[in-house]
C-alpha cells in the first residue's frame, strides 16, 4: 500500500528551497495573526461545519489542533451535508448562528453568497489566502477555494474481473446493463450527485441549466441504491454488493488505499469541479478567531496534509513544486492551474435556477420508483 506520509523526506530532499519559503511564510503568518476576544479562551468553542469521516479527521489534524494549540480555543466540528449546514445558517437570520465558520461545497457556497449569510474576505486577517491560485479566487470578494475537488468513479476491481466485465473508463459505463444491479448513485443532496447530473446533461448535449433529460437518463441506469453521504458510499463499496459509484476524487483514492479491491478512475471525458470553501458566518460572536481558523485552512500545512492524507489538490501555490516532487501523489491530485482548467467548472447559479425542477423530476421518476 502506498504510504504518502512516508514520502515527506523525499519532498524535503528534492525541494529544500520550496520548503524553506513555505516555512518562512507559515511562521510569519502565525506571528502576525492574533485573536481579539477578551473572553477566557478556555470558555470559547469555535463551531465549524464539516462533511464528516476523513474530511473532518484531516481538518482536526492539520487545522483544528494547531489552531487550539495557538489560541487555547477548542474547535467543535459539526458534520453533515453542505445543504443542511446552509439551511441552518439561513434559518438563523444572523442571530444565534449555529456555526462560526462554514466549510461548504463550492456549489452550495454560491447559494450562501446569494443568501447574504457570509462575510467577505479580509486579507489583513486571512493573509494565507494571498497564496491562492488566481483561478481559485472568488470574483465577488469572498475567500478562494481551498482545494481542487472533482467527481470520478470508484469500482470493485475483483467483482468486475470475476464477472468478466472490462474496468470502467468512461461515464457511459454507468449505463452498462451488466452491472445495473450493482451500482449505487449519489442523490442530489450530495455534491457528487449534482455533479453527476451535470455530467449526464453534458453527455447528452446539455449543460447545468437544462437538466430534464439528464434526470431521465440517470433513471435509465436503474441503480440498486442511492446514497446521500460519502460515508454511506464507502460502506456500500466495502459490502461487495455495490461494484461502482461516482464520488469525490479524494474519497475515491482514500477508499482505494483502505479497501484493496477498490480502484479509482478519472473518466476519459473529464470531470466536474466542485471545490471546497471556507467562510466566516455573519453574526458569529468570534469573528477574529473565525478568521484565524480560516487562515489555517488556507495555509500550506493544512493543504499539504489534505493532499497527502486525503488526495484533495491544494490551491496554495507554494505547494505546486512540493506535490510535483512526489510523482505518485501528483498522479492522484489536481494541484496546478493548468490541471484545474481541464475540469468543467459549472455556473452554479445557473444550476441552482434549474435545481428545484430537477429535484422534483428526480423524486417522481427515480425516488418514487425505488
Amino acid at each position: 500500500m502506498y504510504d504518502a506520509a512516508s514520502r515527506f523526506p523525499l519532498y524535503i530532499e528534492v525541494n529544500l528551497k520550496a520548503f524553506a519559503f513555505l516555512a518562512t511564510a507559515l511562521f510569519a503568518v502565525a506571528a502576525s495573526v492574533a485573536h481579539a476576544d477578551t473572553t477566557d479562551p478556555k470558555d470559547i468553542v469555535l463551531r465549524v461545519s464539516s462533511w464528516g469521516g476523513k474530511s473532518t479527521q484531516t481538518q482536526i489534524k492539520y487545522a483544528g489542533d494547531i489552531f487550539t494549540n495557538k489560541t487555547g480555543v477548542k474547535v467543535q466540528f459539526i458534520d453533515g451535508a453542505s445543504i443542511d449546514h446552509l439551511t441552518k445558517v439561513v434559518a438563523a437570520h444572523g442571530h444565534n448562528v449555529p456555526y462560526d465558520v462554514v466549510l461548504l461545497d463550492g456549489d452550495v457556497r454560491a447559494q450562501a453568497i446569494k443568501a447574504g449569510v457570509l462575510e467577505k474576505l479580509d486579507l489583513a486577517k486571512v493573509p494565507n489566502a494571498r497564496y491562492a491560485f488566481d483561478d481559485s479566487k472568488n470574483p465577488q470578494g469572498y475567500g478562494p477555494d481551498f482545494d481542487f475537488v472533482s467527481v470520478i468513479l470508484v469500482y470493485n476491481a475483483d467483482k468486475f474481473a470475476q464477472a468478466g466485465i472490462p474496468a470502467p473508463t468512461s461515464w457511459k459505463d454507468l449505463w452498462n446493463p451488466r452491472i445495473a444491479d450493482h451500482i449505487a448513485l449519489p442523490t442530489l443532496q450530495n455534491a457528487a450527485g449534482r455533479a453527476l447530473l451535470i455530467e449526464t446533461s453534458r453527455l447528452n448535449g446539455g449543460d447545468e441549466g437544462n437538466l430534464d433529460r439528464a434526470v431521465a437518463e440517470v433513471a435509465k441506469i436503474h441503480a440498486r441504491s442511492y446514497w446521500s453521504t460519502s460515508q454511506q458510499a464507502e460502506q456500500l463499496i466495502k459490502s461487495g454488493d455495490i461494484w461502482l459509484t461516482a464520488i469525490a476524487d479524494g474519497r475515491a483514492y482514500a477508499l482505494q488505499d483502505a479497501y484493496k479491491p477498490a480502484r479509482a478512475v478519472r473518466p476519459k471525458e473529464g470531470s466536474i469541479a466542485f471545490p471546497s470553501t471556507a467562510d466566516i458566518v455573519k453574526g458569529t460572536p468570534h469573528p477574529e478567531l473565525a478568521a484565524q481558523f480560516v487562515n489555517e485552512i488556507y495555509g500550506a500545512l493544512y493543504q499539504l496534509g489534505n493532499a497527502v492524507d486525503f488526495y484533495y489538490g491544494p490551491t496554495n501555490r507554494l505547494l505546486e513544486p512540493v506535490i510535483a516532487a512526489d510523482p505518485v501523489l501528483a498522479q492522484k491530485v489536481i494541484y496546478t492551474p493548468q490541471q484545474a482548467k481541464t475540469l468543467y467548472h459549472p455556473d452554479w447559479n445557473k444550476y441552482w435556477a434549474a435545481h428545484e425542477r430537477a429535484q422534483d423530476l428526480w423524486n417522481r421518476t427515480i425516488t418514487s420508483a425505488k
